[in-house]
């Protein structure tokens, strides 16, 4: 008889549409395709805040709210992106999913894990919708991360893609909004 494992996650994230292995991190600012290959050359993600943010959202679901985003002068987040294995980042990076609450919440939350807040007020502040899981610090280098766990998500089939980066990976597409499943763009270097 096989032994069956204690964690139904792996076999939930199968089942269930809302949810996904990946974890994405996407560019914004005011090129975000110059931020892309600053990415892809340098095999690392920046950040001033002392963490790095991605999303769980699964890639198939964000479509429209991506589009969304970029009718922002400078958007948040733009249909430029790369994901990883979620397993592996929480495994060798220590990602874990924010702790959203109140800033009464705040001052009860250890200061080891205070990375990992952010603040929720359903009226002023409320960024529930990332799905956001971090991981500590203000580099994160993935030149270690084996190239079949990573995927670079662009808009179309960028060439750019491979010419920016050392590594070899796969390319995934941005899915068109209020679809159900990314565009066939996959290349790999």
């Amino acid at each position: 008889m096989a032994e069956q494992s204690l964690n139904p996650s792996s076999t939930l994230r199968r089942l269930k549409p809302d949810l996904t292995p990946y974890l994405f991190h996407f560019t914004g600012g005011a090129d975000p395709v110059e931020n892309m290959k600053s990415i892809l050359s340098q095999t690392k993600l920046l950040s001033s805040k002392g963490y790095i943010c991605f999303t769980d959202s699964p890639l198939t679901m964000l479509g429209d709210q991506l589009k969304y985003m970029d009718k922002f002068p400078i958007p948040m987040y733009s249909q430029y992106g790369i994901g990883f294995i979620r397993d592996v980042l929480i495994r060798e990076y220590g990602c874990r999913p924010v702790i959203y609450g109140d800033k009464n919440e705040q001052k009860l939350i250890d200061a080891s894990l205070r990375w990992r807040y952010e603040p929720l007020d359903v009226f002023t502040h409320d960024f529930t919708w990332l799905r956001e899981w971090r991981i500590a610090g203000n580099e994160f280098d993935f030149s270690e991360i084996k190239p079949k766990d990573i995927y670079v998500v662009t808009p179309h089939n960028t060439h750019f893609v491979q010419a920016e980066s050392p590594l070899s990976f796969m390319c995934v597409c941005t899915p068109p909004s209020t679809t159900k499943g990314s565009r066939s763009c996959p290349s790999r270097r």
